[in-house]
C-alpha cells in the first residue's frame, strides 16, 4: 500500500486514522509503511470488520479503494478450498524451491489440471470433509454462520500457516473481467481501438501492459504455441495463474509495474478501483467454451438452467453464440449478490440469506462438475459485489 501513497495522500490518511506523523515521514516510503504498521498494532483489539471498514472508507476518500483486497463473505466455497490446498502446498515448497533455484513456472507443474476426482483425495478432501464440514454441525448453533469463516481459517493460522489463512479472510485476486478492461485501457491509451468485452488484441500490440506483466519468453512458450500470435487475454491468463506467495495483492502489484513502465495515470486508476467490474470477460468465457467437449457444454447448460426440455446447444451451435449466452448469464446471476453480505451478517433478510446459500451451492456444483475456472471467476465477482454493498450499507447505518 505504501508504494502508492503520495506525500499528500499519506498526510490525509494519517489525519483520518489519527496517526502521528511529520512531513518527513510522509515523504519517505519506509516511514509511511512503518506508520501504517503502527496503526495496525494499535488497533489489534478492534474487530476485523471494524478495522477494514475504517481503512476502506479512508482509502476510498483518497482514491485508493483498489489497493485493499475484498473482504470475503460468510459462506465458504469449494473453489476457494481447492485454491487453499494449493496455497498450503506452495507455502511448504517455496522456501525449498528458492534454495534450489526453481522458478515459479516449474512449480506450476505441481498443479495438474483440475478434475472433479481431486475433491475426493488428498488435501482438498481433508479440507472439505474433515476441517470445514464439522463447522456445519453443532458448533454453528452456538456461534452462527457469520463466524464460520473466521473459525475455519483461524484453525489453519494456528498451525503456522498465517499468511495462507489471511487469503481465506480476504480475496486478493482479480477477475478476468477487470484484467481485460485494464488491458483494453492500455491499448486505447496508445491510440488503438479494442473490444472491451473480448480484449483479444494481439499481446505484442499492447505495449507497456506486456512489459508490466513481466513474462519471459520461456514462460510464454511453456503455455502457448509460439507458432501463432497470442492475445492479451492469453498473456493475462499466464500472469494470473502464475504461482505466487500466499498473500499477493494482484492489483497493487500490477499498478506498481505499470507505474515503473511509464503508465502512472493508468496505475492511479487501477489503485482507485476504477476497473473493478461487475462483469466477467467474454474472452475468458470463450476460452472455457473452446476448451470444452460437447458433453461438458451440455452439462454446463443444465447447471446454469439454460436448457429446457430439448438440448440447448447442438453440435452445430456456433461457439460465439454459446459464449455470449454464458457471458450474459454470469452478468444476470452475479448481480443478485449485491448487498448480500450485509443482509446475511445482519440477519436482516431471510430471502437474501437463502439466495446467498443458493449461489454458494451452485458454485460448488460447478466445481464438482469440473468447471473450476468459471466457479472461481463467479466467486471473485460475487465477493466484490457482496463486500461493496456491505460497506455501503454499513457506512449508512
Amino acid at each position: 500500500m505504501s508504494h502508492h501513497l503520495t506525500q499528500e495522500s499519506m498526510k490525509e490518511i494519517c489525519k483520518e486514522l489519527h496517526i502521528a506523523y511529520s512531513d518527513d515521514d510522509a515523504k519517505d516510503e519506509r516511514k509511511r509503511f512503518d506508520s501504517l504498521c503502527e496503526w495496525k498494532s494499535e488497533t489489534t483489539e478492534k474487530p476485523l470488520e471494524e478495522k477494514f471498514m475504517q481503512l476502506s472508507s479512508v482509502l476510498q476518500s483518497n482514491n485508493l479503494r483498489g489497493v485493499l483486497p475484498t473482504m470475503r463473505g460468510p459462506y465458504i466455497y469449494k473453489a476457494e478450498l481447492v485454491d487453499l490446498a494449493f496455497h498450503l502446498l506452495m507455502h511448504d515448497l517455496f522456501p525449498i524451491a528458492k534454495k534450489l533455484q526453481i522458478n515459479a513456472t516449474e512449480l506450476k507443474s505441481y498443479r495438474p489440471t483440475f478434475r472433479p476426482s481431486h475433491l475426493e483425495i488428498g488435501t482438498i478432501k481433508l479440507l472439505i470433509t474433515d476441517v470445514c464440514a464439522p463447522l456445519e454441525g453443532q458448533l454453528l448453533q452456538f456461534v452462527g454462520e457469520d463466524y464460520k469463516r473466521s473459525l475455519f481459517y483461524n484453525s489453519i493460522a494456528v498451525h503456522h500457516y498465517r499468511n495462507v489463512a489471511i487469503t481465506g479472510l480476504f480475496e486478493y485476486n482479480m477477475s478476468y473481467g477487470e484484467l481485460c478492461y485494464i488491458s483494453v485501457a492500455t491499448n486505447q491509451s496508445a491510440g488503438r481501438r479494442a473490444d472491451q468485452a473480448t480484449s483479444c488484441m494481439l499481446a505484442e500490440e499492447s505495449g507497456n501492459f506486456v512489459d508490466a506483466l513481466q513474462q519471459t519468453d520461456q514462460e510464454i512458450a511453456d503455455y502457448i504455441d509460439a507458432a501463432h500470435s497470442f492475445t492479451s487475454f492469453e498473456l493475462v491468463k499466464i500472469w494470473k495463474e502464475k504461482p505466487r506467495s500466499s498473500v499477493f495483492n494482484y492489483r497493487a502489484a500490477l499498478a506498481r509495474e505499470l507505474r515503473r513502465n511509464g503508465k502512472p495515470g493508468l496505475a492511479d486508476e487501477i489503485i482507485a478501483g476504477e476497473y473493478i467490474t461487475e462483469h466477467t470477460s467474454l474472452a475468458f468465457i470463450e476460452h472455457i467454451v473452446w476448451g470444452s467437449t460437447h458433453d461438458q457444454r451440455r452439462i454446463l447448460g443444465e447447471l446454469l438452467q439454460l436448457s429446457g426440455d430439448e438440448e440447448l446447444w447442438h453440435m452445430t451451435t456456433p461457439y460465439n453464440e454459446i459464449s455470449r449466452q454464458i457471458y450474459d448469464w454470469v452478468a444476470n446471476w452475479t448481480i443478485g449478490m449485491r448487498g448480500s453480505w450485509h443482509n446475511v451478517l445482519a440477519k436482516m433478510n431471510p430471502k437474501m440469506i437463502a439466495m446467498a446459500e443458493k449461489h454458494r451451492d451452485l458454485n460448488d456444483k460447478l466445481v464438482e462438475h469440473g468447471f473450476l475456472d468459471l466457479a472461481r471467476e463467479i466467486m471473485i465477482i460475487e465477493q466484490q459485489l457482496g463486500c461493496k454493498y456491505f460497506m455501503k450499507n454499513a457506512q449508512e447505518i
